[in-house]
């Protein structure tokens, strides 16, 4: 049985039923080629890491953290189109994928996709609700959209968690004053 997407049973190696079953021999060369990438990615050698990340999809097209890497990749090389097909792919291979919600909201957040983002945002934190990065990014994501009660909601349950957050006390400023205009009521 295929555990649920979000459980820590769920791996790189062991991904969603939908995707074809590979031998062993495939899984074991999978293995020792993201171990490859992983030296690539140190070394910052992107042209090798990329190379090997597609190697590894033509053994197994549904590996998602191959797929989530090489939107990573895409993303650092501003091929925003290509980023964000293979960060959606490797959402749809790996529902549970934390980290490539996060990069598909901050990749579509930098294009101006606020609405997009906003949702993406959302969704990631039905499954992560305490992420102190989601919750800023959705918080800034609600502030360039001028929704000044729920920026400030974001921000106070990001200072719920975390007290030291500048980040979250100047977005709540920003807020109690967008929606206020009064800067005594913001200073408190």
């Amino acid at each position: 049985s295929t555990p649920p997407p979000h459980s820590p049973e769920r791996g790189a190696l062991n991904p969603p039923a939908e995707t074809r079953a590979i031998s062993p021999e495939d899984a074991a060369k999978i293995t020792s080629l993201m171990q490859a990438a992983g030296r690539a990615h140190h070394a910052g050698n992107r042209v090798r890491l990329k190379a090997i990340l597609e190697e590894v999809l033509e053994i197994d097209p549904g590996h998602a953290k191959a797929t989530y890497n090489l939107g990573i990749i895409y993303r650092d090389c501003d091929d925003v189109f290509q980023a964000e097909v293979h960060l959606r792919r490797a959402l749809k291979l790996d529902p549970g994928l934390i980290d490539g919600y996060q990069a598909l909201a901050d990749l579509l957040f930098s294009v101006k996709h606020m609405l997009s983002a906003a949702k993406i945002y959302e969704d990631a934190l039905e499954l992560a609700p305490n992420r102190i990065p989601l919750l800023q990014n959705l918080s800034k994501t609600r502030m360039m959209l001028k929704d000044a009660p729920e920026a400030e909601r974001l921000a106070r349950q990001v200072l719920s968690i975390d007290d030291r957050s500048d980040e979250a006390w100047a977005t709540l400023a920003w807020a109690v004053l967008f929606r206020c205009g009064d800067p005594a009521q913001a200073l408190q």
